[in-house]
């Protein structure tokens, strides 16, 4: 079973994914693959224990992330994955990368 979690942000696309990250790892959890899409959203997947669920759901709004809730919270003692989908609600600039020469 994955934890999907949908949530909306109105700060800044960096600092916001940072923030993510950081909720991720204050509640013994681990990132184990993230990606952007432009400036709009940012998914980051990442595995906890079933008992943070809910920690992590309120400290990412403490961050400014508004994420809902699943339809029910991970049981057990184990570790259980999840995903996080942030949508940027003031639709951030693009993310802008060097792309290195080739030849």
């Amino acid at each position: 079973m994955i934890v999907r979690l949908e949530a909306v942000s109105r700060r800044p696309f960096n600092v916001a994914v940072f923030d993510a990250i950081e909720a991720v790892s204050a509640c013994d959890g681990w990132v184990k693959d993230h990606r952007a899409y432009s400036g709009l959203m940012a998914v980051i997947a990442f595995e906890m224990p079933a008992s943070r669920f809910e920690a992590f759901v309120a400290a990412l709004l403490r961050g400014g992330i508004r994420a809902d809730p699943p339809p029910r919270w991970p049981a057990g003692e184990g570790d259980v994955p999840g995903q996080l989908v942030i949508t940027f609600a003031d639709g951030g600039a693009d993310i802008r990368r060097t792309i290195p020469a080739v030849g």
